[in-house]
């Protein structure tokens, strides 16, 4: 608000008090003119027109007419006039009482209603205004003067002479000294408001200047905050990512240990299917099925549990089919991930209830895809974006099972005999150590060692190439029947043969080395020019049935063959404690 703000609302604030000024003028007039019936007009009217001044003063500052410091003081100085000729209104040439005092109190009254209103920035102004408001009273003056002596003219007894002058002088005196100190205390106050306002103005400049830096210095800081703000999230962000490739790494380093950590392939897939469940809370299987169905007894036991048979069944003819496995070879690098799986694609899956998996090929023994790596979760989106992840997991261990079986490979061609594909003599000796003498049998142990009859007589008779043609040939039918009693065979040296089982009885090995002997004798050896039929000569040990030591069970075994062969060839025997003085 500025200064002539504050000089209209202190006028108005003046206006209104004025309204008991009204009151006291309407019974002033009332009670001194209006019941007097002898109130000459000269005197009436100046009462009535500062009544109707005042009156006017108070409507309008009621109704917030003021709103130029012009019109006020216009307004002002009318009062001042009107009020000014008031005095000795009330007597024809004398001064006095208590009319002229009321008129001397409100002129000094409005004088210092204008004083507000004027700028008294100057000392000088506060003598010069008084001087100029009193002036009327100087007319007042003369007019006095020139009256006492036009009564001194006519009748110069009945009045003193200038006595009304000397008053009016007197009373303008007074009144300018009241004026001008009070002027004076008006122009000290306003000069100090100014000074005040002038500060304050500066103080508000400087505030605001300040209020200017700050807030830009404020805005810098917020922007620099929101920066920070920016920065951090970026690092929450690349730290979150940082720690999943940690994660990452570490599991795929966990599961590089786990693969190189074995030759036993099942082994691996347990451990690495353990490893995978543990690192993706909602997964709960993983692990292999091959396409060769006899080898998924050993390792899809699990899956078959948490499926049905006819589910399970339906799952291993599309993940295992060829159109699928080719598909995965040829369009998504091996790896086929669903994140979100229907049962309306893959019914056989809802009973399980998964919701994510995982299904890649894998090759093993470079013999092309025949078996598929499986992951199964129960919640959706469980491999978003780890793709890359799980691939490279998978493929540690498919490069550990194609080590496994070119291990066991090179193992195979160390152990097992180069003409006949039977295990040879070493090996022979390495399992039955490990299997049998340096470990506890559980159960039994049985040995069956056998001979070709006169094998001699048919490599001298239809030449060594033909003989090697009846070992393979013999060969392959005691690799047969051994195998489908979970048996090993062994070619224990020329013409002689070893089968080991474990946990049979010796009844049904016996059954199972007559088959043998059987088969083999019905079995013909040709080529393109000779057919031929060669007989066996077997005998049986048993642990713990004719044997109490499971080291002898060989040698035991070697002496009913013997037996066999030196009581009329082409027979079994069983080893028994009446062998050992038979000849």
């Amino acid at each position: 608000m500025d200064n002539t703000e504050r000089y209209i609302e202190l006028q108005i604030g003046f206006a209104k008090k004025h309204t008991a000024i009204s009151i006291a003028l309407l019974a002033f007039v009332f009670f001194n003119y209006l019941i007097s019936p002898n109130v000459e007009l000269w005197v009436f009217w100046p009462c009535v027109i500062l009544l109707a001044v005042v009156l006017s003063d108070v409507a309008l500052s009621l109704n917030k007419y003021f709103h130029s410091i012009r019109i006020i003081k216009v307004i002002r100085i009318v009062e001042i006039i009107i009020s000014c000729f008031l005095i000795g209104s009330n007597t024809e040439l004398t001064i006095g009482g208590f009319t002229d005092l009321f008129a001397i109190l409100i002129f000094i009254m409005f004088c210092v209603e204008l004083g507000y209103a004027l700028e008294l920035t100057e000392y000088s102004s506060a003598y010069l205004y008084p001087l100029l408001l009193v002036s009327p009273y100087m007319v007042r003056i003369i007019v006095s003067i020139v009256r006492d002596f036009r009564y001194n003219m006519v009748a110069i007894d009945k009045i003193p002479i200038l006595h009304n002058a000397f008053n009016y002088f007197t009373i303008a005196a007074v009144c300018y000294f009241i004026l001008a100190a009070i002027y004076n205390y008006i122009c000290e106050m306003q000069t100090y408001n100014t000074k005040l306002l002038y500060a304050k103005d500066r103080m508000i400049d400087r505030a605001r200047e300040d209020y200017g830096d700050i807030a830009e210095k404020q805005n810098r800081i917020m922007s620099a905050n929101e920066m920070l703000g920016v920065k951090k999230y970026e690092l929450e962000q690349a730290y979150r990512k940082i720690n999943i490739i940690n994660n990452d790494i570490n599991f795929q380093n966990k599961i590089m240990r786990i693969a190189s950590s074995s030759l036993d392939l099942n082994k691996i897939i347990n451990k690495c299917s353990d490893a995978i469940i543990n690192n993706e809370n909602d997964v709960f299987y993983a692990g292999l099925m091959f396409k060769n169905k006899h080898h998924n007894k050993f390792y899809s036991k699990q899956l078959e549990k948490l499926l049905d048979p006819v589910d399970f069944e339906e799952f291993y003819n599309f993940f295992l089919s060829d159109a699928f496995i080719d598909e995965q070879a040829v369009s998504n690098n091996n790896i086929f991930i669903d994140n979100d799986v229907s049962y309306d694609d893959f019914p056989f899956l809802e009973k399980s209830e998964t919701r994510s998996m995982i299904i890649r090929p894998i090759s093993v023994q470079s013999e092309g895809y025949d078996c598929v790596y499986i992951i199964l979760s129960h919640s959706i989106k469980t491999f978003k974006d780890k793709e890359v992840l799980y691939d490279n997991i998978i493929r540690q261990i498919e490069t550990a099972g194609n080590n496994i079986f070119m291990y066991n490979k090179i193992m195979d061609l160390s152990n097992k005999d180069g003409l006949t594909g039977l295990y040879n003599r070493r090996y022979l000796n390495l399992y039955f150590n490990d299997h049998f003498i340096n470990n506890t049998v559980n159960g039994t142990a049985i040995a069956a060692l056998f001979d070709i009859d006169h094998f001699k007589s048919i490599n001298d008779t239809y030449g060594h190439l033909f003989g090697d043609l009846a070992l393979v040939t013999i060969s392959n039918v005691v690799n047969q029947i051994a195998s489908q009693h979970n048996g090993l065979a062994f070619r224990y040296g020329g013409e002689e043969f070893v089968v080991l089982f474990e946990n049979i009885s010796l009844d049904d090995a016996v059954i199972i080395m007559e088959r043998m002997r059987s088969n083999i004798k019905e079995t013909p050896i040709k080529n393109e020019k000779y057919t031929i039929h060669a007989n066996v000569s077997v005998g049986i040990a048993a642990f713990p049935d004719t044997v109490s030591d499971v080291s002898m069970l060989i040698d035991r075994a070697d002496k009913a063959m013997y037996y066999s062969k030196q009581h009329g060839r082409d027979r079994l025997t069983i080893d028994s404690d009446d062998l050992e003085g038979a000849n």
